[in-house]
């Protein structure tokens, strides 16, 4: 048998596993829209309705599961499909009432209909440390706005970080039914 037939025929053989393959939802959806919309910001409520909007996001109903600490002064709510995995987008900006006064907080969250069991580990390689706490499902990080990723303050330095200006937290929480990123911001 001659070679140009027996490549043709590998060529039909795999080209539909590489098909099938372009067709599935990139395993970091969550995470890559968490970068390119709440971290790349630092979590500002309007450049991330900014980014959104510019990014194709569509308008669509606020999530049910609002934090009650936090007086919304401004709120979105997007979401965008990426190969059959919904992403959806709540952004607030608003304040946290204290016994030392009251904070400015900005909040930007991506949800995913889709579970990934590996984005604890792929938040982590991203951001280069460890988390700050959490559990097997669980990472959360206190951080400082920076780019092109967060810089890490840990816990020992929240204090430090908010008297400098801000202090962000960074949520990620994975489960089987889909995956959850918070970013967190907090300012003087």
């Amino acid at each position: 048998m001659s070679r140009l037939p027996m490549l043709l025929a590998c060529a039909a053989l795999a080209l539909p596993a590489a098909t099938a393959r372009a067709d599935e939802a990139s395993p970091d959806a969550a995470l890559d829209a968490f970068q390119s919309l709440c971290s790349a910001t630092g979590g500002d409520y309007a450049a991330v309705v900014k980014a959104a909007d510019a990014g194709g996001w569509a308008a669509t109903a606020e999530p049910t599961d609002a934090d009650d600490t936090i007086v919304v002064n401004e709120k979105a709510a997007r979401a965008k499909t990426d190969n059959g995995e919904t992403l959806t987008l709540f952004a607030t900006s608003g304040v946290r009432h204290g016994a030392g006064g009251d904070i400015p907080v900005s909040t930007c969250k991506i949800s995913s209909n889709k579970p990934d069991a590996d984005l604890l580990a792929h938040t982590q390689a991203w951001l280069g440390y460890a988390p700050d706490s959490g559990d097997a499902g669980l990472a959360v990080y206190y951080v400082k706005s920076a780019s092109p990723k967060p810089t890490h303050v840990g816990k020992d330095g929240v204090g430090a970080a908010m008297a400098a200006g801000s202090v962000s937290v960074v949520k990620v929480q994975q489960d089987p039914n889909g995956a959850i990123l918070v970013y967190q911001t907090f300012h003087k």
